[in-house]
């Protein structure tokens, strides 16, 4: 009876169809990360591409709420790749394909942060190279007023030198995303009648044997025979 109910009410289920779109994140080889930071990596951006900076203009343009947009999307990367799957379900498998299409350039767009300027760069280096000219002027001077200065000084060429690397480093190194498979149809992927047929049946399954628990419970003993 369970499976039978099971199957009935998933064949009138609404037919959902999907859209489905891949973006490539390249970590370049010139990033010094390791598995798990990669790993965390695309998971950031995995929640950037499901988040209001993405799906709310997308939203807007389709008629639907951020929240609406949301339910019908999920973004999965699948394990040791850079990979970003986007899945849309929708009634219509127009909409479908053309919201995960939406979905992903978005994505492209929000993802793509600027590069340092050149200018942020030659403001180091002149800082940078201002701060080890000091450093060899106190030791020229070699007072004890100027050797004291000293440990500040270094501290500041290095701290100066780790910004320039940071910003030379994100210029030649920056991740690139692209998309690598375009929105394209993915078909029918609801209802189930396997699936609700075998939870249909698992239900009543599991009905039945609480019955039984409960009558056998219920039952009154049998008294001694004399």
């Amino acid at each position: 009876m369970g499976a039978v109910i099971g199957f009935g009410a998933s064949l009138l289920w609404p037919t959902e169809y999907a859209g489905r779109a891949s973006v490539l994140y390249l970590i370049t080889d010139q990033q010094p990360t390791g598995f798990l930071d990669e790993d965390q990596n695309l998971i950031t951006q995995a929640a950037l591409a499901q988040s209001n900076a993405v799906l709310g203009p997308v939203a807007t343009r389709n008629g639907l709420t951020t929240t609406e947009l949301a339910q019908k999307l999920t973004v999965t990367v699948p394990f040791g790749s850079e990979i970003l799957n986007f899945e849309v379900h929708d009634p219509s498998q127009e909409l479908a394909v053309r919201l995960a299409d939406s979905v992903s350039r978005q994505y492209l767009a929000v993802s793509e942060s600027p590069k340092p300027s050149s200018d942020q760069i030659r403001y180091l280096q002149g800082q940078l190279t201002a701060a080890q000219n000091q450093i060899q002027q106190l030791r020229v001077d070699g007072s004890a007023a100027a050797l004291a200065q000293l440990p500040s000084a270094a501290d500041r060429a290095g701290s100066l030198g780790s910004q320039l690397d940071t910003l030379m480093l994100s210029q030649v190194a920056q991740p690139q995303a692209q998309i690598v498979v375009p929105a394209y149809p993915g078909g029918a992927v609801s209802p189930h009648p396997v699936l609700g047929t075998i939870i249909g049946a698992a239900s009543g399954l599991v009905i039945a044997l609480a019955a039984v628990t409960i009558l056998a419970r219920r039952r009154p003993g049998r008294s001694p025979e004399p």
